[in-house]
């Protein structure tokens, strides 16, 4: 990307539609993935991703995990994408094998929506983005949801799944007006 991370609405409309896949790769090692397939309505994108933001509530993430290893993102971007972006993010390797579970926070109901998990290899996790939101990653070693990504699984809609569990409650909440993304981690029990 050179130094930028703004993609203008153009890009997208040249691959809307066709089979191609487009790579941007952040100076910071993280890279989104763009399918012309997914195209539905271009719009001007900045991938931008930066540390610092604290959004969402703690007591709102103490519902899915009790952990209180938090590090937050936050993306340059606001609202919709118009297509489907991959976020390949780096973890850490001492998490391969985990799971990486994306949740977007719904600041009107307050509460936290499933979206993907991803399969956490060589110390990185896909994750399927479809707008700018709040969102948490939950490091785990089973995957939420139906979905996995990075093992091929087809793409589902979110606010469907369900957790038998109890860790978490999924609700179709709209997205949130701000950006930004937390990592969890998920502390293991040594046994």
């Amino acid at each position: 990307m050179n130094g930028t991370s703004y993609v203008p609405s153009k890009v997208f409309r040249e691959i809307a539609g066709k089979d191609v896949s487009i790579v941007f790769y952040l100076e910071n090692g993280m890279t989104w993935t763009v399918t012309g397939t997914s195209v539905t309505n271009a719009h001007d994108v900045n991938f931008g991703v930066t540390a610092g933001k604290n959004k969402i509530p703690i007591d709102v993430i103490n519902r899915i995990t009790n952990e209180v290893s938090v590090t937050q993102f936050s993306l340059e971007y606001d609202g919709d994408f118009g297509f489907e972006a991959i976020l390949t993010i780096d973890l850490g390797r001492k998490n391969d094998g985990y799971y990486a579970n994306l949740f977007c926070y719904a600041p009107d109901s307050d509460s936290m929506e499933y979206i993907t998990s991803g399969l956490i290899k060589n110390g990185k996790a896909e994750l399927r983005f479809t707008h700018a939101s709040d969102y948490a990653v939950i490091i785990d070693d089973t995957a939420y949801g139906i979905e996995d990504i990075s093992a091929g699984a087809g793409v589902r809609a979110e606010g469907t799944a369900s957790d038998t569990n109890g860790r978490y409650s999924v609700t179709p909440a709209a997205a949130a007006a701000i950006a930004a993304a937390l990592i969890i981690k998920r502390r293991r029990r040594v046994k």
